[in-house]
């Protein structure tokens, strides 16, 4: 076990070793075409998990549930484009929602080079305290 709660060192833990813990997973996708350049998908999923010794301070349970829209439009063979919401809720050990927003256009250049520009903004709030952050990536490919 790996304890990372230092920041400019690492600890090493053999103590502790849980004599109860299980997780579960669920998940539901829906997908469908509307044209043969539109696509669309919603997704909800429910993941659950606990730890610890029950019925001491120790035990934590914590439950995420979770849904996801996206849609997505091929303009030509070489231009597409996919947008997301999505929507995430955490009760138990902690209780936190998150929203988040993505944007991801895909292009390619020359018949033989995929450019793909990937933007995400989310934003967490867990009890009181809510923050936001924006991400992007460019990755290049090129095909064989």
């Amino acid at each position: 076990l790996i304890d990372f709660t230092a920041l400019d060192s690492i600890y090493i833990s053999r103590g502790y070793t849980s004599k109860r813990s299980s997780n579960a997973s669920s998940s539901l996708s829906i997908s469908s075409k509307i044209s043969s350049k539109a696509r669309t998908l919603v997704s909800l999923s429910l993941s659950s998990y606990d730890y610890g010794k029950e019925k001491t301070v120790f035990f934590q349970e914590q439950r995420i549930y979770g849904m996801t829209s996206q849609y997505s439009y091929k303009f030509t063979d070489s231009f597409n484009l996919k947008s997301s919401v999505n929507y995430i809720n955490g009760t138990g050990a902690s209780s936190f929602y998150q929203l988040g927003a993505g944007l991801v256009l895909k292009f390619l250049v020359l018949n033989k080079i995929n450019v793909k520009f990937d933007s995400v903004y989310q934003y967490k709030n867990v009890g009181s305290k809510g923050s936001g952050s924006f991400n992007s990536m460019v990755s290049i490919n090129y095909r064989f």
